[in-house]
């Protein structure tokens, strides 16, 4: 096998892996975006009806858990072309 096709097999591998390393660093982020959404809400809420317990932000640091998590097994579990 000539030189030229067995660097264009490693880059296309090296260029596969980055690409799978920038969906799933971005899924990280968009988790982190979710959580941190909620958890901001949660404090909102607290400090309008609740100022002396934790009760909302507790509910919505849960929720946003279970979103986030809902959000990226969604996107790594979906068929990919």
């Amino acid at each position: 096998m000539p030189a030229n096709q067995l660097k264009t097999k490693k880059s296309n591998r090296n260029s596969t892996g980055l690409a799978r390393a920038a969906v799933y660093s971005g899924l990280v982020f968009q988790m982190i975006a979710v959580i941190l959404a909620f958890v901001w809400i949660g404090n909102k809420l607290d400090s309008k009806f609740h100022p002396e317990s934790a009760l909302y932000i507790i509910i919505f640091s849960i929720l946003g858990v279970f979103i986030a998590l809902y959000v990226a097994l969604k996107d790594f579990i979906k068929p990919r072309r």
